[in-house]
């Protein structure tokens, strides 16, 4: 059944069409209503969160079986911002704890992540290290390349801490022999989360089976710099508590650094060695603070 045919069998009467991404928004005799083509695994998925009775999935109105999926319009309440994102932290973690289940894990897995991990932070480090050589070879460094190298100590401290942190996490996992998953939403964005009469977490396109922290690790990337991620963290365990090798790995991964580009104007390049540098201390400020690394950046 195409589009015509589905508006068609609920009687609307579409006037205005507007596309965003893969979703089209249709206003209608009857009000705005969503229109967006069926994705399988989406579907799969969504027939599993009804299941396990999550409670903030919209509802569409025509059946699965259709080519495209249907639903109302949901106006959002008008709040702050960081209301909706603790709104937000509460329904990722009840999606983690509705789905929670243990799939059978081996050494050879764990040991294969140890070594992505490790290969990447050799990489990273031997990366930077080439940088800095090459900038104090000049007899007179241009500001961009004095900027990173008088701060560059804190990179290889936040390196340093998270090969520490991989050598504990690969202790704590290598002789077990079960996982704890759960559903990752996979596209954390605040934008698919809607908050109208009640709370509705949307677009499942990319959802799938893995540990709970990697929806945190995402989280934290695309919005650690606008909001306090300490308190989103303790605000999401008091619904759903990781595990310690879980916590263990999500601040090894928040711990690795992004590769610097050194490329561009000086002036851009201040502006990314600067930025770049502060989330390296943002991020060192929610780390555990029980390491060498930790008091010597303070």
């Amino acid at each position: 059944m195409n589009k015509k045919e589905l508006l068609e069998r609920f009687d609307l009467k579409p006037f205005r069409y507007e596309i965003k991404g893969k979703t089209i928004f249709i206003d209608t005799n009857e009000g705005r209503f969503v229109l967006k083509k069926k994705n399988p695994n989406e579907d799969s998925i969504y027939q599993y969160l009804k299941s396990r009775d999550f409670p903030y999935l919209s509802s569409f109105m025509n059946d699965s079986e259709d080519e495209y999926k249907l639903r109302r319009f949901i106006e959002e309440v008008e709040m702050p911002k960081e209301q909706k994102m603790l709104d937000y932290i509460d329904v990722l973690a009840t999606l983690h704890l509705k789905t929670t289940h243990y799939v059978e894990v081996n050494e050879d897995e764990y040991k294969k992540l140890y070594e992505d991990i490790k290969n990447n932070l050799v990489y990273l480090n031997s990366y930077y290290e080439d940088y800095v050589s090459l900038f104090e070879q000049n007899v007179i460094m241009s500001p961009s390349e004095y900027l990173f190298c008088r701060n560059s100590t804190q990179v290889f401290l936040i390196l340093s801490y998270a090969e520490k942190k991989l050598e504990e996490w690969f202790q704590l996992v290598k002789d077990q022999h079960q996982e704890r998953h759960v559903v990752l939403h996979n596209d954390v964005d605040l934008s698919h989360f809607l908050r109208g009469e009640k709370p509705y977490l949307i677009h499942f396109e990319k959802a799938k089976f893995d540990m709970s922290i990697f929806d945190l690790y995402k989280l934290y990337k695309k919005y650690g710099e606008d909001y306090d991620f300490i308190s989103l963290l303790e605000r999401y365990e008091k619904k759903y508590p990781l595990l310690k090798e879980e916590k263990n790995l999500l601040f090894l991964l928040l711990a690795i650094p992004n590769k610097l580009d050194f490329t561009g104007s000086e002036y851009e390049k201040c502006v990314k060695i600067t930025h770049f540098l502060e989330q390296i201390k943002k991020t060192f400020q929610l780390l555990p603070n029980d390491t060498e690394e930790r008091k010597q950046q303070n």
